[in-house]
């Protein structure tokens, strides 16, 4: 398994957001849920500094983690394209 951390500052108003953004169902897993491999996310608050976010990418291998960005990043590229 692989586990990639992602470390994001968020401004208090923006919290909600954020989280509904990059936590389990939100965009980001939505985005890669329909990629082979992928397994999840996990969105840590840090007790101290509620600014400070941890998200927790798991991929089952480094290979499936480079074919769903590559993917994702074509789905991207078409969008722009479209609009």
């Amino acid at each position: 398994m692989v586990e990639i951390v992602w470390e994001f500052g968020v401004r208090e108003e923006a919290r909600g957001q954020f989280e509904l953004a990059y936590g389990p169902g939100g965009a980001w897993d939505r985005l890669f849920a329909r990629r082979s491999g992928f397994l999840g996310i996990t969105v840590l608050r840090d007790a101290k500094n509620p600014w400070r976010y941890l998200t927790i990418d798991l991929w089952e291998t480094e290979a499936h983690r480079e074919q769903g960005r590559s993917k994702a990043r074509e789905a991207q590229g078409d969008r722009r394209t479209i609009r």
